[in-house]
Order: C-alpha cells, then sequence, then structure tokens
C-alpha cells in the first residue's frame, strides 16, 4: 500500500461510517491531505455505546481493503486506529473518543471529568456530510481540552485552531458574544488557560451541555470504571491466522534470535512437548487415518484444559518478557477445520473457553487472500477460512486485547515484518 492509497483508504473508511450513519463528529480541524495526513492525529467524537459496532465495522473494512492497521484502546474514553503506511513506515492516526475530557472546578480544586455524546446531542446535527457538532460548542469544546490536556497555548498548531474556531463563529448568537474574544485572547496570549476554561465552562452550562453535579458524578464514575478495569493484560502478543496466512515465516525472520526482552513460542509446543498426553492420544486414538491436527481438533478440550496449565507456570517463567506465541487458546475454540467430510463450527463450550483464555495485551491476526492462501497451503475451505477470522473477532469482543492488529500478508516478507516490529514497539510501550 503506497503513501496514495493509504490516505485513500482513509477517506473511504471515513465515507464508509458516514454512509451508515455511525453516530460520529470531527472535534477539531485538521486537512485529510497528503501534506499533513502523517502529522498529528484526527480527532472524532461518537456515541461510546456503540464502541464495539465501530471496531467491528472499522476491523472489516479495512480488512476488505486490504489495509494493515492498529486498533488501540489507549484510555477509558480514547480509541486510536493506526492506519500503517508500508512505503514511509508511517501511519495516519485516528482517534475516536466516545467523550470529550474537561476540567471543571469545585472549590478551588480542578478534576478530570468529560462530556459525552449524550451532553451534547442537542447541538450536533446530522446531514448530507454526516454528523456535525455546532461551531461554537465545538470551540468552547476546545478551549476545554487545551486546559484538561494541559496544552501549551503557543504551540502553532494551537494558535492556528484558535484563529479557525474564532473565524467560524456565527455573528448574532448573544449566548456565545464572549467567545470570539476569548479564542483572540487565546490565540495572542493575553488569556491564559485557567481564565479560559472559566469562561468557557461558564459558557457550556449557559447553554445546557455542561452541568456540574452532573460532570463530578461522572467523574467519580470514571474513576470506579477504570479501577474496575484496572487489571492490566498480559504483557503477550497472540499471533493468528489461517494455515497458509505466513505466521511462522513471519515470526522467525520478525525475532531476533539474541533478544532477551522476548520469548517466542509455539503454541502447539504447550500441550505436545514434554508430556506424554499428546503421545497417549495420538498412540490409542480410535482412527487411525487422522493427521495430527485433525486429532487435535476432536480432543481439543483436553488439549485447552492442559496448554491452560502448561501456561499458567509458562508465563511466571517468562513474566520480566513480552511473550509472543504462534497461535493462541482461540485456535482450540474451532472443530473439524481440517475434516473434509464436515463444516467447521465452533465447540460447545466456546463461551467459556472465551471466558476462561487469559486476555492478551495485543491480537495480532494475519490475513490474506483465500486464493493466495491456498496457494501456499490447501488445508482449508473458503467456508472455513471465513469462520476462522470471524471466531478471532467473537473472542476478542468477549475479552478485548487492548490492541488488536491486521496485517495482511499478500506483501513481501519484509513488509510484514516491518508492520510486525511497528505493532511490536506499540505493545511494548
Amino acid at each position: 500500500m503506497n503513501t496514495t492509497t493509504s490516505l485513500e483508504t482513509c477517506n473511504q473508511l471515513l465515507n464508509h461510517l458516514r454512509k451508515l450513519h455511525f453516530p460520529f463528529a470531527e472535534l477539531r480541524p485538521k486537512a485529510l491531505s497528503l501534506e499533513e495526513c502523517f502529522q498529528g492525529d484526527y480527532d472524532f467524537l461518537y456515541n461510546g455505546e456503540r464502541k464495539s459496532t465501530l471496531i467491528r465495522e472499522i476491523t472489516l473494512f479495512l480488512k476488505n481493503r486490504g489495509a494493515s492497521f492498529i486498533v488501540g484502546r489507549k484510555s477509558l474514553h480514547k480509541l486510536q486506529v493506526k492506519i500503517y503506511d508500508y512505503k514511509s513506515g508511517k501511519n495516519i492516526i485516528l482517534e475516536f473518543w466516545s467523550a470529550s475530557i474537561i476540567s471543571p472546578s469545585m472549590g478551588g480544586f480542578h478534576y478530570s471529568s468529560a462530556l459525552t455524546w449524550k451532553d451534547l446531542e442537542t447541538f450536533i446535527s446530522s446531514g448530507p456530510d454526516g454528523y456535525s457538532i455546532n461551531p461554537h460548542i465545538r470551540a468552547l469544546i476546545y478551549i476545554t481540552h487545551l486546559k484538561a490536556k494541559k496544552k501549551d497555548q503557543r504551540k502553532p498548531e494551537t494558535v492556528v485552531r484558535l484563529r479557525y474556531f474564532r473565524e467560524q463563529c456565527i455573528p448574532g448568537e448573544s449566548r456565545h458574544g464572549l467567545l470570539p474574544e476569548i479564542l483572540g485572547n487565546l490565540a495572542e496570549g493575553r488569556e491564559n488557560l485557567r481564565s479560559g476554561n472559566r469562561k468557557a465552562l461558564s459558557l457550556l452550562k449557559g447553554a445546557g451541555a455542561y452541568r456540574p453535579v452532573h460532570a463530578f458524578l461522572y467523574a467519580l464514575r470514571m474513576r470506579w470504571q477504570e479501577f474496575l478495569s484496572g487489571g492490566s493484560p498480559l504483557s503477550l502478543m497472540a499471533v493468528v491466522g489461517p494455515d497458509g496466512s505466513g505466521k511462522t515465516t513471519i515470526l522467525k525472520k520478525a525475532i531476533p534470535t539474541d533478544d532477551r526482552s522476548l520469548k517466542y513460542c509455539k503454541f502447539k509446543d504447550l500441550y505436545r512437548k514434554h508430556n506424554g498426553i499428546d503421545k497417549l492420544i495420538r498412540k490409542y486414538y480410535p482412527e487411525k487415518g487422522l493427521k495430527r491436527n485433525q486429532i487435535d481438533e476432536r480432543v481439543s478440550g483436553v488439549h485447552f484444559l492442559w496448554s491452560s496449565t502448561v501456561f499458567f507456570f509458562f508465563r511466571i517463567l517468562y513474566f520480566r518478557k513480552l511473550i509472543i506465541l504462534d497461535r493462541y487458546f482461540y485456535d482450540l475454540l474451532l472443530t473439524g477445520i481440517r475434516d473434509q467430510k464436515q463444516k467447521g463450527h465452533e465447540v460447545w463450550w466456546h463461551r467459556l473457553g472465551c471466558y476462561l483464555t487469559p486476555r492478551p495485551r495485543c491480537l495480532f491476526i494475519l490475513d490474506v487472500p483465500y486464493e493466495i492462501a491456498k496457494k501456499r497451503k490447501d488445508e482449508i475451505s473458503s467456508e472455513d477460512w471465513d469462520l476462522i477470522f470471524n471466531n478471532y473477532l467473537t473472542c476478542y469482543f468477549s475479552k478485548p486485547s487492548k490492541y488488536l492488529a491486521l496485517c495482511n500478508t499478500e506483501r513481501t516478507v519484509n513488509e510484514s515484518v516491518s508492520f510486525f516490529n511497528f505493532v511490536k514497539e506499540a505493545t511494548l510501550k
């Protein structure tokens, strides 16, 4: 994917979401152009109640376009999408906010809260080009954003945006009559962010978008949700994909043998090596004509339990390292994939398996057009190929990882390795 098509893919994704009437709107102005697309990020506000839908639509759309990308749950409110550009090694960053962070005060004490899509729904309109936020409200949100994120108001990009918002002010709106003056003073440095934030919150309160008591209670709820989700996922990359997607080839080239910060292992080794269970199963399994992988599918429940036990000690032994596994528990939740006599399907204990599977920090999915994979390794039907990918998404949504990455391995091995290293660095942060 060259620079131009990366930009086109990004544009097509946003247009796709608009055609679906998905509730999202631009928060801050930034040209989606070749000159600016790799600098900074693009910010959007969306209805946070539809986070899973947003991730699914983004994933399926970019997958069908052959893009390589990473979706990260960066915080309670921020969902970050990075579309990778192979030519430059850079990425286009889209940030979808379920709420805009604000910094109100109570008795001189400043705390962090947020304005959600529902809080601002009255000021959001829908048109042929999608949803848009009232320009005055959007400007006020930007001022509060600068204070909440402790931004430098003298930064050139900030000054340009403040002037842009001032130009967008609609003449004659008495409710926000002070807004052009506030924006001008901030842009010229005649007023600091603390004062500008106080005035912006006052105007938002007058418009009915900001309610102090509601904001304080929401802040408490934010802290509680952060506490509940405080269990950090394992320092683990689960690299998955159907046979023929290139997992082993890429990982062997991407992982240096002398890198002591990593531990690379094939997931099958957790239940095949150093124990007699696998040998006993193969020796006494009644259908002698089956291949090893086919027998594994028939007794996936046994392998799931045994590999869970081995993995418990495995993660303790390598707790200081980033563990990279070729395949993962998710692959044991399907059966009949390699059996030509039946269609592949989920095991009856699929939901329980998703619940018991340790949450990886990153779920890294390798994908390639089916026709190419068939030439590499002709073992799986096209129907089962789609089933496998949908299974990965189902497992992800049942227990979301911090990062969801997808790599299209239709490219050269070196290009796929470069994207893998890009995702690995993001995972280690």
